[in-house]
């Protein structure tokens, strides 16, 4: 979902100018999976979310009241945090999850730092989840990724990052692939 102030000059405007109609749209969408009983992630898809903390707990209440109760509801609370520290993405998730508890035992996806390419980022100082139902997320893609080794540059492979997070005792969900 848009989340911020887009206006594409089409009267197709985000969720922060225009809340009912990305409500409307995404509750299209939530209740066709439901309906059909297939999995939904309601993805709060935003590079800053940090900066919408509270447009983003109001809207994550409003979906976990409204669709919390149905199993195969997952919410994404930070889809692909850009140069955004973990400690910046933890108090930002910290308080969306603490929304979506009072309505919800759901899963809940949280973004990791540089476009979801760090799961490993969160280990020792996870999200505060009394439910214990938390998963970090990565974004794979075979053409640019890798699962194993290191890069020339010397970066650890997406695929050795999320094995730490696995072999730490994080839950990694893949929320994008290609």
């Amino acid at each position: 979902m848009a989340t911020g102030n887009e206006d594409w000059n089409n009267g197709y405007k985000g969720y922060g100018s225009d809340p009912t109609t990305q409500m409307n749209l995404m509750k299209t969408v939530v209740e066709a999976a439901i309906k059909n009983d297939i999995y939904v992630i309601i993805d709060w898809h935003s590079h800053n979310a940090n900066e919408q903390t509270n447009s983003a707990k109001d809207f994550f209440s409003k979906m976990a009241q409204e669709y919390g109760q149905y199993d195969n509801v997952i919410f994404e609370l930070f889809n692909e945090p850009t140069d955004v520290s973990w400690n910046t993405i933890k108090t930002y998730a910290d308080q969306v999850v603490s929304a979506i508890r009072e309505h919800s035992d759901n899963l809940i996806l949280v973004g990791t730092p540089r476009w979801d390419q760090n799961p490993h980022a969160p280990i020792g100082n996870e999200v505060n989840d009394p439910k214990k139902n938390t998963a970090y997320t990565l974004h794979y893609y075979a053409n640019s990724h890798n699962w194993e080794g290191n890069y020339s540059w010397g970066g650890e492979s997406e695929g050795v990052k999320g094995e730490k997070a696995i072999k730490a005792g994080l839950s990694v969900f893949i929320s994008e692939w290609g």
